[in-house]
Parts: structure tokens; sequence; C-alpha cells
């Protein structure tokens, strides 16, 4: 392989941030994954929205912000060429999924560009599982982890 990546961690409350990150990315010509946690989902969904080159964008147990509630009738942003959702759906709850459930009531539940995603995996984990839910095979086998890896060469092909 021998391709490099450049990984940035930015919290949730830095729209502004991600967007300028993803915007100087793009103009460097990077191939863009925008992966948001939680709220998370709900910022990356607003970096791509302004952006002018396509990428994949992955929601891991998305959660729709309280003050950004138009996510949740928004569409899918232009440049979304590929969409991801890993839902979480605990057989034992715990905090974490207390949490989760919060956001979802105040936040109007899962932003509409992951509920009508391109593909989706269910796990059976909790909220906090980060690790666990990128590592969580779909129906096709694959992991989100595998899709990134795959990402490049998958944006080409539905871009051409």
């Amino acid at each position: 392989m021998g391709r490099t990546r450049r990984v940035e961690y930015l919290p949730h409350w830095k729209i502004t941030a991600a967007k300028l990150l993803a915007a100087e990315l793009a103009a460097a010509g990077h191939a863009l994954a925008l992966i948001g946690h939680s709220w998370g989902a709900d910022t990356v969904l607003r970096a791509a929205s302004d952006l002018k080159v396509p990428a994949f964008v992955l929601g891991v147990d998305p959660v729709a912000k309280p003050v950004t509630r138009l996510t949740g009738r928004d569409g899918r942003p232009a440049s979304a060429a590929l969409v991801m959702h890993v839902d979480a759906a605990p057989d034992a709850y715990d905090r974490s999924d207390l949490v989760k459930a919060a956001g979802f009531i105040t936040g109007g539940g899962t932003p509409r560009a992951f509920r009508f995603a391109d593909s989706r995996i269910e796990t059976a984990l909790n909220h906090w599982n980060f690790t666990g839910m990128m590592r969580a095979r779909g129906t096709d086998g694959l992991t989100a982890e595998d899709w990134l890896a795959e990402f490049p060469e998958r944006i080409s092909q539905t871009a051409g």
C-alpha cells in the first residue's frame, strides 16, 4: 500500500475549525474521509456542506445536535460521495447509551444524511465503543475500517 494518512481529531463543537481543515486538505489534493462519533457526526456533515470535492462521510452512532436541528431535515451534502452509518443498539445499556438517548431526544434523532446512508453497519455495542464500532462487520463482511482503506478508489468510482 504505502499510503500515508493525516489524521486530525477535533471535538464536536469545533465546526468552523473542521470546515477550515477539510477545505485546507481538499485544496492540497488529499482524499477526504470525515468521521464523526455521536454529535461529531453532525459536525462532519456541517464540514462536508462547504466542500467542493467528493468525500467519504462516516457517522459512528450519529446523533443530531440540539443547536443544529436542521440536520434532522437536511439532506446529504453534495460533496458526500459515500455516506456510511455505523449504529450501536446494545443488548445491555450503560451510562453512555443514556447520554446518547438524551442527545437523541434533544437533538431530534439521527441526522437525515445517515438515515439514508449508502451503507449501514448495525452493532450490539454500547455508544462509547468507537473502536468496536469501527471494527464491526456489516452484512457485506466489511468493517468501517475496511471502507476507509478503500475509500479513495470507491469515491473515484462513484464520482467518475
